[in-house]
């Protein structure tokens, strides 16, 4: 016991002498840090005054040379200015004396021709200057170096940088009548990609709304302003060593220390001993507007010693030259040492004094020492004790048994820690079964694998939704995922797992599956936090697998809805376009239809009347076609008409004979077959674009063939187009009638199909359409590589009036003789309707009226049985106000409008 309180009491000693020491050597070193702080605070602001006096010094030095370019180089662009002035008045005069010369005795585009031959021949500036002339609108009218530019509007002509030049000239001579126009051109025989400005000056020529135009490249001045400004800063010196340098921003070395030095080399790497970039380190500086100082250690002249410097360096920016000076900084570092000797020296003496007075301290603090080491001994006695206790049981410590503060204050926070440390065992107990319930009822399947061997620590119950296995299967085979990847994207899935051990794990990623259960394929995405050790090795994966089958499910019909939205959008700007041209397409029919029909009643030569006929046939498919696209575009009923569909597909097998060319080409066609109420313009339009995709899916085969059919069952009149072409994959029959659909470039087709597939993709979406108007069905089977077949099915509907009842009606309503006031604009169409309306079986009085006004006059003046009006006339007086013209006078008289126009028609 008493060797334990010897040790204490020594221990304490032994501190308390350190304490002493320290103490001692804490008051020292703060008394010497203050006498040396205050030393380098005084060396310190010796130095900086130096410093920043040298360096105001060597800035306004160099401020100065930059000024004096500065000032070069605006006399140099005043001079050039004063010069393409002088130039441009040149011109103009000789332009307004030869225009004032020929007035009135010659023709203007005579004037302009001499005016342009005078300048175009002119040059100045070595070779390089030239005269312009551009008109008010745009229109270049001289350009002597690129003619082919002359007689053309350039209004929107750009330069290098992208302005609109000719509308900056145009904007200038407009505000003042003249002045300068600056823009940025490339050079001939220059670098492409280098941009040169120059400096235009433009002035008006009023007689002509002319305006006349020179200009230069500032760059050529200023060469000759740089040689000049280094031959005189090269020269300059200021104090007893300073002097001026400079290079280039990409390092290139121009003047130093009093010689120009263009084409010595390259100084961009130029490097202190301190490994400081100097001419990099300049450039930086350089670039700032207000220039900027670099620190760096060089020789001073004729010394090799290597010695701190500073230099001052401001930036050309248009040149791309930095321009500097500096100072070397050692001369203030002498007066700077004698200083430092002398404060060396006071502070050993007191070094010396601070000795003993450490020692008599130290004499006080052991008496004092042995008394105090008692009451800490028993203290600690206590306080072991009661600590050994409680390593064994479960007690607290009471404070009150312990003599000193200091031992009670840290018993009572080992009470407080025994019982901190029981509360957060039993809330670490509770959160790992909260987390547990979360986890087993969880609908994404959470898990943790161990790294590198894939072994499953840890999978919730939802896997066996998510992937078709239980967490036990997962457990038990190591990296079980990769048997459930989709084959399609198990490379994919190993590019991850390979990512995954090299460290570059991507957060998240989807892919797809079949499910272990369903055997279905389903969408799943991941999310994965990679786990590492202290030493930063990564030991396992935590993550997350939820199934997105849905959402990438409504996705898909999202796009499919949005691309069905953008073709409908193509088809109503279609429908836009049939609108604009059926009104004159159909003038033009009609003019064609109405003249040969005329001609056939007088033609009774057999071969003429062959050829009008045909031309009258042809004619009628044009109206219809016409009318067909009218009707898709505005999604128009079709037109009902009974014809035979035997006929129809002659006509279309004959109107593609040519395309038909070495294809072999049977017809099945079933005798007896009823009329076909239907529009028959949409019916051929159909067959046309059947027989034309057999056509290029034939293209590839040796022996082509093409089989028609027609028949009739049920209540149905069938037709069919068989061929034995390259075939349509399964997986596209449903999408072929989409609008725009197309095979051609899919990576799932093969390529001699790809090779054969032709067209927008419209034609079926046309066929599917026409089809459904007339309430029939469309269907169709093919084979890669055997072929397809294609099958329309109308419905049949009987015909109320017999053809000869039909002509019986005909005669009976051409039989009445009528005075009838045709109005149309159009001579050709107006001739043909009255010659219809006159000329037998007709018989008609007609009167024709080629504008609302003479509409007017005639129906005052008259009275008639029947109008016809044309709604869209000339002048002001258009076909409606006609109508409301007749309605005053007659409220009875029949009005037939007569318009191609299809807005008017809707």
């Amino acid at each position: 016991m008493g060797k334990d309180k010897l040790s204490i009491q020594t221990k304490f000693f032994n501190k308390m002498i350190y304490l002493v020491f320290i103490s001692i050597g804490l008051w020292c070193f703060v008394w010497i840090y203050d006498e040396t702080s205050t030393f380098k605070s005084e060396a310190e602001s010796l130095r900086l005054e130096y410093v920043e006096s040298q360096k105001n010094m060597i800035k306004n030095q160099v401020t100065n040379v930059v000024n004096d370019i500065n000032n070069l180089r605006e006399e140099a662009e005043q001079e050039l200015k004063r010069t393409i002035i002088d130039q441009v008045n040149q011109a103009h005069q000789i332009t307004s004396n030869i225009y004032q010369q020929n007035y009135g005795s010659k023709k203007l585009p005579e004037i302009k021709k001499m005016i342009k031959d005078a300048l175009r021949p002119v040059r100045f500036s070595d070779g390089r200057g030239y005269y312009f002339a551009v008109s008010m609108d745009g229109i270049e009218q001289l350009y002597p170096v690129r003619p082919e530019f002359e007689g053309k509007n350039l209004i929107g002509l750009q330069d290098s940088k992208g302005s609109f030049v000719i509308q900056e000239e145009i904007k200038t001579i407009k505000q003042s009548g003249e002045g300068f126009v600056k823009s940025f051109w490339t050079k001939p025989d220059e670098d492409p990609i280098v941009r040169f400005p120059k400096i235009t000056f433009v002035k008006l020529f009023k007689p002509l709304d002319w305006y006349i135009g020179t200009g230069d490249y500032l760059d050529d001045f200023v060469k000759k302003l740089q040689k000049k400004a280094l031959i005189s800063i090269a020269k300059l010196r200021f104090e007893t060593e300073g002097y001026f340098f400079g290079s280039t921003y990409q390092g290139d070395s121009l003047f130093s220390n009093g010689k120009i030095t263009i084409g010595s080399g390259n100084i961009w790497n130029l490097t202190d001993p301190a490994g400081v970039k100097i001419i990099q380190e300049q450039k930086k500086a350089a670039e700032n507007p207000k220039g900027g100082f670099v620190y760096y250690s060089w020789n001073k002249l004729n010394t090799s010693k290597l010695s701190p410097k500073v230099s001052y360096v401001r930036g050309i920016h248009d040149w791309e030259w930095t321009i500097g000076a500096g100072v070397y900084l050692d001369t203030i570092e002498q007066t700077i040492l004698v200083k430092k000797a002398a404060l060396m020296s006071g502070l050993k003496k007191r070094i010396i004094r601070t000795i003993w007075i450490l020692a008599g301290l130290l004499c006080l603090i052991y008496f004092w020492s042995k008394r105090i080491s008692n009451q800490i001994e028993n203290s600690v006695e206590t306080f072991l004790s009661f600590l050994n206790k409680a390593a064994t049981e479960s007690v607290t410590i009471n404070p009150d048994n312990i003599q000193l503060m200091e031992f009670r204050e840290i018993a009572i926070s080992t009470n407080k820690m025994l019982k901190d440390r029981m509360q957060s065992e039993n809330k670490l107990l509770e959160s790992e079964e909260r987390f547990r319930r979360l986890a087993e009822n969880a609908k994404d399947m959470i898990y943790r694998m161990s790294l590198p061997e894939g072994l499953y620590e840890y999978v919730s119950p939802a896997s066996i939704n998510v992937f078709g296995y239980t967490p036990e299967e997962f457990i038990k085979t190591p990296l079980l995922i990769q048997n459930a990847i989709h084959p399609d994207w198990r490379d994919y899935f190993n590019e991850q797992w390979k990512a995954l051990l090299d460290g570059n794990m991507p957060p998240t990623y989807e892919y797809q599956i079949v499910h272990g259960k369903t055997k279905g394929t389903r969408w799943l995405h991941q999310r994965n936090v990679l786990i590492s050790n202290d030493e930063g090795q990564s030991v396992a994966i935590e993550g997350i697998v939820t199934d997105i089958t849905e959402r990438k499910k409504a996705e898909e019909e999202k796009i499919k809805a949005q691309k069905i939205a953008g073709e409908q959008k193509k088809l109503a700007l279609v429908g836009q376009v049939a609108g604009k041209m059926a009104h004159d397409f159909n003038n033009i029919l009609g003019i064609i239809l109405g003249n040969t029909e005329l001609t056939l009643l007088d033609c009774q030569e057999p071969e003429t009347r062959k050829t009008l006929e045909l031309i009258f046939e042809q004619t009628i498919r044009g109206k219809n076609l016409t009318k067909n696209l009218v009707a898709f575009a505005k999604d128009q009923e079709p037109k009902q008409e009974f014809f035979m569909i035997n006929e129809k597909m002659d006509l279309v097998v004959n109107l593609l004979k040519k395309d038909l060319e070495g294809i072999e080409v049977i017809k099945e066609e079933k005798a007896g077959i009823p009329e076909l109420l239907a529009d028959p313009g949409m019916i051929e339009h159909a067959l046309v674009n059947l027989l034309q995709n057999s056509i290029h899916a034939l293209s590839m085969v040796e022996h082509p063939r093409i089989t028609v059919k027609t028949y009739s069952r049920d209540d149905s009149i069938c037709f069919e187009i068989e061929d034995n072409g390259c075939g349509i994959p399964k997986e596209h029959l449903e999408s072929i009638y989409e609008p725009s659909f197309t095979l051609k470039g899919n990576k799932d087709v093969t390529d001699s199909y790809k090779s054969n597939v032709k067209g927008t993709g419209y034609g079926m979406a046309n066929v599917k359409k026409y089809v459904e108007q007339h309430k029939g069905n469309i269907s169709v089977e093919s084979e890669v590589g055997v072929g397809a077949t294609f099958t329309i099915c109308l419905p049949i509907i009987k015909k109320e009036l017999t053809t000869k009842e039909k002509a019986e009606l005909k005669k009976e309503i051409t039989q009445f003789e009528k005075c009838i006031l045709l109005i149309e604009d159009e001579t050709a169409i107006s001739d043909v309707q009255y010659r219809i309306l006159t000329s037998e079986p007709c018989n008609h009085k007609v009167d024709v009226a080629h504008n609302g006004q003479m509409a007017k006059d005639l129906f005052e003046r008259n009275t008639y049985d029947f109008v016809s009006l044309d709604y869209m006339l000339p002048g002001k007086i258009n076909g409606m106000d006609v109508y409301h013209h007749i309605r005053k006078t007659n409220q009875t008289v029949p009005v037939l409008f007569i318009s191609g126009n299809i807005e008017f028609l809707e």
